[in-house]
């Protein structure tokens, strides 16, 4: 039973991604699909955040995974991945991009 009970959890985790991925194509077909700026714009983006407060960084953060959480957004867009792959830009280098991704 606990073999199965991983199994789903598992299933329900990776299913409705790779469903997603494989109907939509690559990850930059399904940011175009939703109206997600490009990479030139991302990444201007992330380096004005970068030369914000530290606190503020983190209570924006902080606020991006409390709404992730609450609608479900990793279910339709991958923030699970982005967010660790930008602290550590946004908070200067990767121990202190790692300590906050870990206690957010």
């Amino acid at each position: 039973a606990f073999n199965v009970a991983v199994l789903f959890v598992i299933l329900r985790a990776t299913l409705p991604r790779l469903l997603t991925m494989q109907s939509l194509g690559d990850l930059g077909e399904v940011a175009e699909f939703l109206g997600i700026p490009g990479r030139d714009e991302l990444v201007e983006y992330v380096n004005m955040a970068g030369e914000y407060n530290f606190w503020v960084k983190l209570a924006a953060f902080q606020g991006i995974i409390l709404v992730e959480k609450v609608f479900l957004l990793t279910e339709f867009l991958p923030l699970g991945i982005i967010l660790p792959t930008i602290s550590p830009i946004v908070f200067g280098g990767v121990w202190q991009g790692a300590l906050v991704t870990a206690v957010c």
